[in-house]
């Protein structure tokens, strides 16, 4: 029978279990002294770690267990802080074991050893095997790919920091998706798993999200965790960060106050109470007999957890014989000592139905000092971001709530607004020939307020055609915008319901945003407009409105307008509003799809109006002229009155998932919250 090893453990697997080896077949089992030999080396290196011996048993085998050894080479790795996917470096190793024997020519000569007769590799991590498992020793790495016991659901704040261990269990990804305060994707984040154990940052580069899921795809199917950040200020805040008993890292936030007891300990002598050291010994009151010569300080803490079901309860229980643990505060993770001794488990939910620890440290480093609890810290209500945290492209993107874009003209005049997307443009608010003889522009901040009528028939109105800067006065071209092109434009704004306009036949229909070609002031190509105003009188055959609602007059209703679409003259009405005049914020959508044939306009997707319309643009169609808060005509005198505080141009066509997201970003950034959008249709 050759040299063989009979029996070993799977791989990977788990350094806290026996790794059982079996060896046999030496020819060499008679011979004096004869021992089986097994040499340990870290894979790669020609380092021995241990040799250890074993003689044979009475079926003719020797067994070696190595666990104890490799133990003692694994070490934790501090992950807490990466930022990226990072491989297990110190808590997993593959080693090399090599087999021989030794043997003598008699009982009293020396022996010699026969090394690497036959050799394997085994790859062992910090994880733990229970013995009572009734499977075998082995790890079961086919029911991992997540390596934690953890609940579905905890609470972690988005400051917090956090990892994921992941076994590559044929792991095709690691996905992470962070929500904002109202429900909103902000931001996402994939991994590719290559090494055998790796670490994932769950909230690295990511600020200010509501709550995340993480979702692991592998052999055993989908494991979904979510993370939710808690906005109970008033709580204290203790998170503690601990080696699991799959040898990774798992994180528990405890939102309770933190006890403090601080146990002194005094070493001491007792001085003699009368002076033998002077040319008379008189009384001294404050003469101190016994005496301090030494003081230390422990300072030990309690803190309980919240009521716990058994699944957490019984996950929290690692946490209790962790063999590391620490606190993260202000940052860092400062080391700790679990003290407690023993602890009741949850066995029965049934009967522990009101269930929870106590758990007491103490930090490693004595004394810690004065604790100061820290409390919950909600992040800052986002600023708006239309790109999603840069998922759709920005083309024109004109912010009238950031005066770092504009320039001011006495503390509350804006003279022009800088383009925060792709395209350079700017809109001024006067330009051309004429511009100098108007002593002031006509643009209110807080946010931009569109005004009426206009002195000397000059449209100073925000972003007339003849104000955008382009490549000449009344010359701007936005290449997007053509009868050949696709967009989308969103406008946020709030109507102030107190134009009352009316004319007759050729009038025109007055918008928040449109464009015309640059051949001149007759719009002969196509005019997307966008619905601002109340409206109680609409006549199908003409191009204008009434409104005969004082402002402030409680409730509002009629039917809103749209402008020209080239053979669509007799479509009018757009939308029927009914509700608060307390002017809330609206958003209003224009969707061009050139591939479609067709024309969206609507509030929100669920109130979506479509127009199939041909465009009939000349083949020479360059460019377009647009304007912000009228017509696209230089004649035009009359505007809505409302407020602006978001234009933007995306240079595709939106989905009705991007719109709602959008929308709903929005509602969730400073200032606009619950007011979007309460005029009902």
């Amino acid at each position: 029978m050759a040299y063989t090893i009979t029996q070993k453990p799977t791989t990977p697997n788990a350094a806290y279990t026996r790794l059982m080896y079996v060896v046999s077949g030496s020819t060499n089992t008679a011979k004096p002294q004869f021992q089986y030999v097994m040499d340990v080396y870290q894979s790669g290196s020609n380092d021995l770690i241990k040799r250890t011996f074993s003689g044979i048993n009475p079926a003719g085998v020797s067994v070696f267990d190595p666990a104890r050894i490799i133990q003692g080479e694994l070490s934790q790795d501090d992950s807490w802080k990466i930022s990226s996917l990072t491989a297990f470096n110190s808590s997993s190793k593959t080693f090399t074991l090599n087999f021989g024997e030794t043997y003598a020519a008699s009982i009293s000569s020396s022996a010699v050893i026969i090394e690497g007769i036959s050799n394997t590799n085994i790859e062992v991590f910090r994880g733990v095997v229970e013995p009572n498992n009734g499977i075998s020793y082995n790890w079961q790495s086919s029911s991992y790919a997540v390596l934690s016991n953890m609940p579905t659901t905890m609470s972690m704040q988005s400051d917090d920091y956090g990892t994921i261990g992941v076994y590559n269990n044929d792991v095709s990804y690691v996905s992470q998706s962070f929500y904002n305060s109202v429900n909103v994707l902000s931001a996402t984040k994939n991994y590719s798993v290559t090494d055998n154990f790796s670490s994932v940052p769950i909230s690295s580069s990511v600020s200010g999200w509501k709550y995340a899921e993480v979702n692991v795809s592998s052999s055993i199917g989908l494991q979904s965790y979510r993370y939710e950040v808690s906005d109970e200020t008033h709580r204290e805040k203790v998170r503690f960060a601990f080696i699991n008993k799959l040898g990774t890292w798992d994180y528990y936030n405890n939102y309770n106050p933190v006890k403090q007891l601080i146990n002194v300990e005094r070493e001491q002598y007792t001085a003699a109470r009368v002076d033998y050291s002077s040319l008379t010994s008189t009384y001294d009151i404050s003469r101190r007999g016994l005496k301090d010569y030494h003081n230390s300080t422990d300072d030990i803490f309690t803190v309980d957890t919240d009521l716990l079901n058994k699944t957490n309860a019984n996950w929290l229980e690692e946490l209790i014989e962790s063999p590391s643990v620490y606190i993260q505060r202000n940052g860092e993770f400062i080391p700790i000592v679990i003290t407690d001794s023993s602890y009741t488990a949850n066995t029965n939910q049934a009967r522990q139905k009101q269930f929870q620890y106590t758990i007491n440290f103490k930090p490693s480093n004595q004394p810690f000092g004065t604790w100061i609890p820290e409390f919950i810290e909600c992040p800052p209500t986002p600023l708006f971001d239309p790109s999603l945290g840069g998922r759709l492209p920005l083309f024109v993107w004109f912010d009238f709530t950031d005066s770092s874009t504009m320039d001011i003209y006495d503390t509350d005049k804006v003279r022009s607004v800088t383009n925060k997307g792709s395209w350079p443009l700017t809109i001024a608010s006067m330009s051309g020939a004429n511009a100098d003889s108007y002593s002031a522009p006509v643009w209110d901040d807080e946010y931009i307020t569109f005004t009426g009528d206009i002195a000397g028939g000059k449209n100073s109105h925000l972003g007339s055609y003849n104000s955008i800067q382009g490549t000449g006065v009344g010359e701007a071209e936005i290449p997007i915008m053509q009868p050949t092109s696709s967009f989308t434009i969103m406008t946020f704004y709030r109507s102030r319901f107190t134009m009352n306009q009316a004319s007759g036949s050729g009038a025109n229909a007055y918008s928040l945003a449109s464009y015309e070609s640059p051949g001149g002031n007759t719009i002969n190509e196509v005019e997307i407009v966008q619905l601002v105003n109340a409206v109680d009188q609409i006549n199908s055959n003409q191009e204008y409105f009434s409104n005969t609602v004082p402002p402030n007059s409680g409730s509002i209703s009629g039917s809103a307008f749209k402008g020209n679409l080239t053979g669509s003259s007799a479509q009018h009405a757009l939308f029927s509003y009914s509700g608060s005049s307390t002017e809330p914020w609206s958003s209003q959508v224009v969707i061009q799809n050139f591939d479609a044939g067709i024309v969206e306009v609507f509030r929100t997707p669920d109130k979506k109006v479509t127009y199939n319309d041909t465009f009939d643009g000349p083949p020479n169609f360059g460019g377009a002229y647009l304007t912000l808060g009228s017509e696209a005509n230089i004649s035009v005198k009359v505007g809505p009155n409302s407020d602006m505080s978001q234009f933007i141009i995306y240079p595709t066509v939106l989905s009705d998932s991007q719109v709602n997201q959008v929308i709903a970003n929005f509602s969730g950034s400073v200032s606009f919250g619950n007011e979007l959008n309460r005029i009902s249709n």
